[in-house]
């Protein structure tokens, strides 16, 4: 019967980058000497595992890269089974993170007036970043059509990144 020698060390995942883990060999082991085990994982819910995860039973080894909306914290269960049908689990949790999470700065201005936008105009949090991240410029995704925003004097448009001044404090 296959035992569990080793648990299986929980894993983070950050979005954007390639994530991979491998079990260790010594983790599940079959006291008949020979014994070739098939690995298997599924979601401890008893789903599958998300699209952007794949589990390759051989090596045994789990390789992806998830995006933004792959966010979150899972529980996986990895099952090693002897040519007898016995088996033995571990499970591990997967923790999906990155990308500040951030809000709208909408700025409504008079005309012919000037605005210095400030860190506190686009609040975020990175709850994964200690000590915390400061923000220094954003990316404008919606300029106005009529009018004009400048910057220093030069034109700014939709998809230009601008420097933040800091808030003190």
């Amino acid at each position: 019967r296959p035992v569990l020698a080793m648990p299986l060390p929980d894993q983070a995942a950050a979005v954007g980058n390639v994530f991979q883990f491998t079990i260790d060999p010594s983790s599940f082991v079959d006291p008949d000497a020979g014994t070739t085990l098939v690995f298997s994982a599924v979601r401890a819910d008893g789903g599958p595992l998300p699209t952007w995860l794949t589990f390759d039973p051989v090596k045994p080894s789990f390789t992806g890269v998830p995006a933004a909306e792959d966010r979150s914290r899972m529980e996986i269960v990895v099952t090693a089974t002897d040519p007898t049908g016995l088996a033995v689990m571990d499970t591990f949790a997967l923790e999906v993170a990155g990308l500040p999470q951030g809000a709208t700065g909408i700025i409504t201005l008079e005309e012919e007036t000037s605005y210095t936008f400030t860190s506190e105009d686009f609040p975020f949090a990175d709850p994964f970043d200690t000590p915390p991240d400061t923000l220094t410029r954003v990316r404008l995704t919606t300029v106005p059509a009529i009018g004009s925003l400048r910057l220093n004097g030069n034109p700014v448009a939709n998809g230009d990144v601008v420097p933040l001044v800091p808030t003190p404090g």
